[in-house]
């Protein structure tokens, strides 16, 4: 049978179609034909092998899947199933790990799993629909119902939402009755959260966070759960966010996290735990009946799965570049802060600031060398197809939000940042961009 495999890590480029023996299924378990898979934000970490896991080469990606039941190993008493009955496959399989993960996922004809992990699907839901569910939705389901407890009429701060995880916790607190201010990068983005059903949208890299939602929910107050700030904050990014949402956070209000896609170690501040009685609540992962549930709604017409692109097996490396387009890792910084005529530059603070612009996607700032000061600061940047924002915008833009010694004095703006592996952007190449363009003659 066909499937996509990768025989080493790397980037997009290591994923391939070719020719396995198909699955024999042991007793207790099915054949399923694989008729949708999907992938999510774990799979070109995978690839990549940026997890620390030790992943069994050769690998197939994607956990999530769907499919027909073609046959039954020997011995297994399948009396609740037949052949053709349409499946979701719960990716977690006990004694194996997950698809795409510890076991071969789910992108190939043929997939043999034990029955235990097939989860019917409902007429109504097609098998796309079924595939885009059970990591993504399964994961935001337990948080906001079993985890956060969210309730009606409450506010909930869901930072990141345009991934399959936020979109799904956006539409369950609003299926609740819940507010939701939700965070998303480009206007595109911001404006499928407002579809979505969001009451608020603002700019996810936005470095005035704090003020803005102060504005919406209110400002929190020592020993006052009615003063003001949000009642939940869906945090599942970690990094400097972590801070900013305790300071959003209303009294004894609560803060759920299934993840840390921007730093597992950032800076905190308890004081704001115990002096405003904050509950800090992990989530991880789903259940077996969460699962069906979601397939109830989305038959019932409650929920409906956001699914960015159907595409063709063949096209797994477009799918992938398509996921991995945002959040770039910055490859070949020796040294994150240099000095400028006497000011110290920060790029990271630059590429928050330039980032927090709507139009904005990616960004990548570097020192280049300067007749009076030494070195400035140059950025290469990547703008939605549809903006007309032009590169001296974007420098007014940094210049009236930041120090005027940190702004970049050139800006160089292109339709595809140049990428040396998934999600990582060279040093080398950046500044290459830039010479081209005449930048670091001055």
């Amino acid at each position: 049978m066909k499937a996509v495999l990768y025989d080493r890590h790397g980037d997009v480029d290591e994923l391939y179609v070719g020719d396995v023996p198909t699955p024999e299924p042991a007793s207790g378990e099915a054949v399923i034909r694989i008729r949708a898979c999907a992938l999510n934000g774990f799979d070109p970490m995978m690839l990549g092998g940026t997890t620390g896991l030790r992943v069994p080469l050769p690998m197939t990606p994607c956990g999530d899947a769907a499919g027909e039941v073609t046959g039954f190993g020997p011995g297994t008493d399948a009396a609740a199933w037949e052949v053709g009955d349409r499946v979701m496959i719960d990716p977690v399989i006990e004694g194996r790990g997950m698809l795409g993960e510890k076991a071969p996922g789910a992108a190939a004809e043929y997939l043999a799993v034990p029955l235990e992990n097939l989860v019917r699907i409902p007429e109504g839901v097609s098998f796309e629909q079924a595939a885009a569910l059970p990591v993504a939705y399964g994961t935001a389901l337990r948080m906001i119902e079993e985890r956060a407890r969210v309730q009606p009429g409450e506010t909930v701060l869901v930072l990141g939402a345009t991934g399959g995880v936020g979109s799904c916790c956006v539409q369950l607190c609003k299926r609740i009755g819940a507010r939701v201010i939700a965070t998303g990068g480009s206007a595109r983005k911001q404006e499928c959260l407002r579809a979505l059903g969001a009451d608020h949208v603002l700019p996810s890299r936005s470095t005035e966070m704090v003020r803005q939602v102060r504005e919406i929910a209110g400002r929190p107050r020592y020993g006052d759960p009615d003063a003001g700030g949000v009642d939940v904050v869906i945090n599942y990014i970690g990094g400097a966010t972590w801070a900013a949402s305790l300071k959003v956070l209303r009294y004894q209000g609560r803060m759920v996290t299934c993840g840390a896609t921007a730093g597992y170690d950032p800076p905190t501040d308890i004081r704001y735990i115990w002096s405003f009685e904050q509950t800090i609540i992990g989530s991880d992962g789903w259940s077996r009946e969460g699962l069906t549930r979601l397939l109830d709604m989305v038959a019932a017409g409650e929920l409906e799965p956001a699914i960015h692109a159907v595409r063709p097996i063949g096209r797994i490396r477009a799918a992938m570049r398509e996921l991995t387009a945002r959040g770039y890792h910055f490859r070949g910084r020796t040294d994150d802060m240099f000095n400028s005529g006497g000011e110290n530059i920060y790029p990271k603070e630059v590429e928050d600031l330039l980032l927090s612009h709507p139009d904005v996607l990616d960004v990548a700032v570097v020192p280049v060398p300067h007749a009076v000061k030494g070195a400035v600061p140059a950025a290469v940047v990547r703008v939605v197809s549809e903006s007309a924002v032009t590169a001296e915008a974007l420098k007014r833009y940094t210049l009236e939000r930041g120090p005027a010694y940190a702004h970049p004095r050139r800006i160089v703006l292109v339709e595809e940042m140049p990428l040396t592996g998934v999600g990582k952007v060279d040093r080398a190449a950046i500044l290459e961009v830039l010479g081209r363009a005449g930048v670091g003659a001055e």
